[in-house]
């Protein structure tokens, strides 16, 4: 973990690309409640775009603060770069658009998985309507 100032983090464009600016205003007032503390580091690439935390750094920077925690996150693809946005984002209350937007994300990725081989795996067969 490191520490970045908030206003050098963007917002990586798949992250915008799949949802809506959020509410800051009571994530804003909870760091203020922990003292201006972010429980929660932030997920960034190594060229400061925002893959877990777009409010988180938003509410930092609204509340003028100069430091954020960050975990810089190695990640290969642009997939696999979807899939950590998608799966940060699981207990977020979304819009029907979003929602749209995390189906229509996932499907890119498992249709370009198409004619990889299943039978060399011990996970569990899924098919891919049940992993959208």
């Amino acid at each position: 973990m490191e520490f970045r100032n908030p206003k050098d983090l963007k917002p990586h464009e798949a992250h915008s690309r799949i949802y809506l600016p959020g509410e800051t205003l009571s994530l804003e007032k909870s760091i203020e409640r922990l003292g201006r503390v972010i429980k929660h580091p932030i997920d960034i690439t190594p060229e400061g775009e925002i893959l877990a935390g777009v409010r988180r750094n938003q509410a930092a920077i609204n509340l003028d603060m100069t430091e954020v925690p960050v975990n810089v996150v190695n990640l290969s693809t642009i997939e696999e770069i979807v899939e950590h946005i998608i799966e940060d984002n699981l207990q977020r209350v979304k819009t029907w658009a979003e929602v749209y937007n995390e189906i229509r994300e996932k499907r890119k990725i498992l249709g370009n998985r198409q004619g990889a081989r299943t039978d060399t795996t011990k996970k569990e067969k899924i098919d891919t309507r049940k992993q959208i």
